[in-house]
Order: C-alpha cells, then sequence, then structure tokens
C-alpha cells in the first residue's frame, strides 16, 4: 500500500527506476515534439500536472530523489511549461520491496487494459467539441488547435459514422 504526499514541482527530484529505463528503451515516441509553454496557458497546465499521480519509491542512494515507477512523458513535457514549478505534485510512495511488482503492473499490465478503452481518442474529441459548440457556448478550443496538441492533422480529429458501443 502506498504512502500518498503533495509536493511543489520545483520541490521534486525525479528520475526514472533503472528497471523501467531498461524496460522501456525501445519505446516508440513521436519524433517531433512541441514545447509546452507554446500551447498551454498557465491554468491549462496546472489542471494537467493535478491529474497526473506519479507513482515512485525513494532512491536508496539519496533519499532526496525519488524513482519513478512507470513511463510518465506526459509528466515531463508539461514540467516544461513555467507555471509547472508551482503545480502540486501527487505521489504515491512505495516501499522498495514493491518496486517490481508495481513496475510491472504500470508499464505493462495497466498499459494493455488503458488500451481497450483509448483507441478512439481522436474520434472522441470530435464528437466532445461538436457536443459543446452545440449547447451553444463558446470556447476558443478549435480542431485545429487540438490537432497541434495531439501533433495529428487536424482531418485526423473527425467523427466515423459508425457509432461504437459506450465504454463508461
Amino acid at each position: 500500500m502506498p504512502k500518498h504526499k503533495f509536493i511543489q514541482r520545483s520541490d521534486l527530484n525525479i528520475t526514472y527506476h533503472p528497471l523501467v529505463l531498461e524496460m522501456c528503451a525501445d519505446d516508440k515516441i513521436k519524433a517531433r515534439q512541441h514545447n509546452a509553454s507554446k500551447l498551454l496557458n498557465d491554468q491549462q497546465v496546472t489542471l494537467c500536472i493535478e491529474q497526473i499521480t506519479l507513482s515512485v519509491t525513494i532512491d536508496p542512494s539519496d533519499s532526496n530523489r525519488y524513482l519513478l515507477l512507470e513511463k510518465k512523458p506526459l509528466f515531463f513535457w508539461l514540467s516544461q511549461h513555467p507555471a509547472a514549478r508551482n503545480a502540486k505534485v501527487h505521489l504515491n510512495i512505495y516501499s522498495n520491496d514493491e518496486c517490481e511488482s508495481v513496475i510491472l503492473g504500470l508499464n505493462l499490465i495497466f498499459p494493455a487494459i488503458k488500451h481497450f478503452f483509448t483507441p478512439s481518442t481522436l474520434e472522441n474529441l470530435s464528437c466532445r467539441l461538436a457536443l459543446y459548440k452545440q449547447s451553444n457556448k463558446k470556447t476558443h478550443i478549435t480542431k485545429r488547435y487540438l490537432a497541434k496538441l495531439a501533433q495529428v492533422l487536424p482531418s485526423a480529429i473527425r467523427s466515423s459514422s459508425i457509432k461504437e458501443h459506450h465504454r463508461g
């Protein structure tokens, strides 16, 4: 059972656990990346960081540093933004004895299960934006903006004519 802690991002000293680096060495990532500070405002960055929980253990060689037990590229990408320094980060702190099972669960089991619920993310974005606009509410968020964040062409954010079953 992990201990829970909130810490300001600027006070957080964190790096990946060596086993995570080894397991994820061949992970595929998008070749081109953009800077969070150019696309998101302070409120958006803070909100996004507050939704991320980091599963960590205390580094046995440095008690002031945490070892991250799963890949969290989104967290590090958001951390580029100046507003991230003031955001509160939620930590689940596991004992060193629990690390291997937590690493396997978070880097293999959880992504496999999560994939079932996320294959239609771009289609869902299209539908959500359309339904929001249908409710006569104004927003500065456009398909072009969402596409830039997702690093896809705006045409990739579209609704299909075939409806899938609701998954929750």
